[in-house]
């Protein structure tokens, strides 16, 4: 079970570091709630991607 928390942690802290790369967050003019809402649409759209293709498959 401590598996699943270290990689659910990991998985959450790479969103948020690709977040800050792609949409060039800058902590001096943007907050902290951009991030994570840049880090849902991303998590949103890599979900979407992932249903599409088991659709595809099936």
């Amino acid at each position: 079970m401590r598996k699943v928390y270290l990689y659910l942690f990991i998985g959450i802290t790479a969103i948020a570091l690709m977040t800050v790369i792609v949409f060039n967050f800058d902590p001096n003019t943007e907050t902290w709630g951009s991030l994570l809402l840049g880090a849902a649409f991303g998590y949103l759209f890599v979900r979407m991607i992932r249903n599409r293709r088991q659709k595809n498959v099936k």
